[in-house]
């Protein structure tokens, strides 16, 4: 999940070259919701802050189905584990060089 599209195109072009499939991005909280619905993601990329909308919302429905995240935020860690469904997530920073998103990647996807 990502509001600023050059960020999530910048995001998107470095997954899918280092041989992965994108499948966002997804630039608010509802359409997030919806594409869960009828999909299940090896893994996931949120932002806290689309728009001054939270995604706490997505990530309680990623730890409640099993799948792994991280979170690309400017926020620091320390004030996203007093929220719950981000406490224990790590975050990787906004925006993450490529080599932090691909290790992060790489690490959900135990490669």
């Amino acid at each position: 999940m990502e509001d600023e599209y050059l960020v999530a195109m910048d995001l998107q072009k470095t997954i899918e070259a280092a041989g992965y499939e994108a499948l966002g991005p997804m630039p608010s909280v509802s359409r997030a919701l919806v594409f869960l619905e009828g999909e299940a993601p090896d893994a996931c990329i949120l932002d806290i802050d689309l728009r001054g909308e939270f995604s706490t919302p997505v990530a309680a429905q990623l730890k409640r189905r099993g799948i792994p995240f991280v979170v690309s935020s400017a926020q620091l860690s320390d004030q996203l584990s007093q929220l719950d469904a981000f406490d224990g997530i790590k975050n990787i920073g906004k925006p993450p060089s490529d080599h932090d998103l691909l290790k992060a990647l790489g690490d959900l996807l135990g490669r």
